[in-house]
């Protein structure tokens, strides 16, 4: 497991799989994201999970946001520097 040997309290920034452009990479990443998610609460940490909307796998990008918006508490968006906004999701 990849927190082991961790110390909590610890923080992750996660972009656990590199090629999300494609409906493979982002379906692989969604379960990634749906597994810990539902286990969030045994873990004593925080995560960052970024994504750069313009290379995300772009045919079903509204379904990918649903997903991913339905397995995180909050999302901060940042279009540019200068301009974003932050979501409560829970």
């Amino acid at each position: 497991m990849i927190l082991a040997d961790s110390k909590p309290p610890f923080r992750l920034v996660s972009g656990l799989i590199p090629d999300r452009t494609t409906v493979e990479g982002m379906h692989a990443q969604i379960e990634l994201e749906r597994d810990f998610h539902s286990s969030f609460d045994k873990y004593n940490c925080s995560v960052i999970c970024q994504y750069n909307i313009q290379k995300m796998e772009s045919s079903k990008r509204k379904d990918w946001f649903d997903m991913l918006f339905s397995n995180h508490h909050t999302a901060i968006f940042v279009p540019k520097y200068g301009e974003s906004g932050v979501f409560d999701l829970t």
